[in-house]
């Protein structure tokens, strides 16, 4: 490992004057380089956007392991049997957690970079952001098309709400963020008080590595199993 590569790279960014608040760089469980910009330090918490929603995954896949949710399997319309909006479409029911996670739901949103994210705009101005991803409809059979789609990832911390009895929030500190040590941070809600599942969530950017060490290590934490390899 050459230390020099990393130096050079920190200077023509600073030199370059790119719009980067932060870099952290983590070799076999190491904190071996670190970039910070004028305004901010190792403290210092951003907006993370979609990394969100790989915060979000990473819970359902704890909320699987302790039965909270059956499994990937399991359909929208078991989840939320009394919802009234998915009788317009039931196809929405047949909609699984899985279909969710790699974004083949189905689902007729157009929350993307594709139409300028017009689609989280209608989201954040409805009065109630499960029931307006529900009323989009679906345009496809689910699992037979790729979408992004961050009001599905919104659904997912629906989800965890619904079958977690507990706010996203808290049940990220009790089998997550507690366990890596994450204990600065900030989490927008929605209407109804369910943590945005697609964006949002602010963190610093060591904590931000913590989770990308976690999945290196295959899910384990000081030889503790946080989610399952």
């Amino acid at each position: 490992f050459d230390p020099r590569s990393i130096s050079e790279m920190f200077e023509f960014m600073q030199k370059k004057q790119f719009p980067i608040d932060s870099v952290v760089i983590v070799k076999n469980g190491y904190l071996i380089g670190e970039f910070y910009s004028s305004n901010t330090n190792e403290a210092t918490i951003s907006n993370i956007y979609s990394v969100t929603k790989s915060f979000t995954s990473a819970l359902v896949g704890i909320a699987i392991d302790k039965g909270h949710i059956k499994s990937e399997k399991q359909t929208l319309g078991s989840i939320f049997p009394k919802n009234s909006v998915m009788k317009n479409d039931p196809k929405l029911k047949d909609i699984r957690v899985q279909n969710l996670l790699i974004m083949t739901s189905g689902l007729k949103t157009r929350d993307n970079h594709l139409s300028n994210y017009s689609g989280v705009f209608a989201l954040r101005n409805s009065k109630n952001w499960v029931d307006y991803v529900f009323s989009l409809g679906t345009e496809k059979k689910q699992g037979a098309h790729y979408n992004y789609s961050n009001g599905g990832s919104h659904i997912l911390a629906a989800i965890l709400t619904k079958m977690t009895k507990v706010p996203v929030e808290k049940y990220a500190e009790r089998h997550l963020f507690s366990h890596i040590g994450i204990k600065n941070y900030k989490w927008e809600k929605d209407p109804q008080g369910i943590y945005h599942g697609y964006s949002n969530l602010q963190l610093s950017a060591r904590d931000m590595a913590k989770l990308g060490l976690l999945y290196l290590n295959k899910g384990k934490w000081d030889q503790k199993q946080i989610i399952s390899s």
